[in-house]
């Protein structure tokens, strides 16, 4: 079992920080960790930038930290289909660039290789992917196959599926 936290001196692209993010994070009070506790591979739970599903917090692994300018790049994770305990890279989602206060704390983590499922027909590439030996808050958002669909029936009722 390897514990995946390393640090690295890869140059990564600046974006702006969501400044929207940033208010709300400063209006909530959220205690989020200081840019210097967070590490590149870093497996993190973060304040999502809108709420999904009901959730509010992601799990992410950091791409990029800029200490100087307060923010970090995450790339979201989602579990993998068909599993409740492996996370993987969103195929949905685009890495974010968000103010540091918005990882609420550093995930001790599993890492490992699974072979990549989409467009792979010879089994030569795989994708990381991560057990989460700290348990993930409840409510984090978990991918998008956990939302709720809403069915509208015959004559407008609403059905849950």
């Amino acid at each position: 079992m390897e514990r995946l936290r390393t640090a690295s001196g890869t140059p990564h692209a600046r974006d702006a920080p969501a400044a929207g993010v940033a208010a709300t994070v400063a209006q909530e009070g959220v205690q989020g960790l200081a840019p210097e506790e967070i590490q590149w591979n870093d497996v993190v739970e973060y304040r999502l930038t809108r709420p999904l599903g009901g959730a509010t917090l992601g799990v992410g692994r950091v791409e990029a930290v800029e200490p100087e300018a307060g923010r970090v790049t995450l790339a979201p994770l989602e579990l993998e289909p068909d599993d409740e305990e492996w996370w993987a890279e969103s195929h949905d989602a685009q890495p974010q660039v968000l103010p540091a206060a918005c990882v609420v704390r550093v995930l001790e983590v599993e890492f490992s290789q699974r072979q990549d499922r989409e467009g792979n027909p010879h089994g030569e590439h795989a994708h990381d992917v991560y057990r989460l030996l700290s348990p993930a808050t409840p409510g984090v958002y978990r991918g998008p196959r956990t939302l709720s669909v809403i069915v509208k029936a015959p004559g407008g009722a609403d059905a849950t599926a």
